[in-house]
């Protein structure tokens, strides 16, 4: 009985976040369009439940997902490549990242164009 305690005040948390982000998006202006909403959801959802069917621990299936995810978003235009820097920025010291992007630049424009 306490997991269905857990799991309903889990789904009402969501659902509130979810009528408060909607209501601060419309009051700044910001819509992101259908396309990319579906688009940043589906794909890491897809290969979270891949992984999970195939018995990967989330410790090891963790890293390829937040990689394939990135490179889903980069193919479908979710992400661009200004994106894609800013991202690295704030992971990263702006030296580590360019000398990283001067390594990986080939595959990065691969992917990109």
């Amino acid at each position: 009985m306490a997991t269905v305690g857990v799991a309903l005040s889990y789904a009402l948390g969501d659902f509130t976040a979810l009528v408060a982000e909607i209501l601060v998006s419309r009051r700044i202006g910001f819509d992101p369009g259908f396309r990319e909403a579906l688009l940043a959801t589906v794909l890491p959802l897809c290969l979270a439940l891949a992984l999970r069917l195939s018995g990967v621990s989330w410790l090891v299936g963790a890293p390829p997902r937040l990689a394939l995810s990135y490179i889903s978003y980069l193919r479908t235009g979710v992400l661009s490549r200004v994106d894609l820097r800013e991202l690295a920025y704030a992971l990263a010291p702006r030296k580590t990242v360019d000398e990283v992007y001067q390594h990986l630049r080939p595959v990065i424009d691969r992917l990109v164009d």
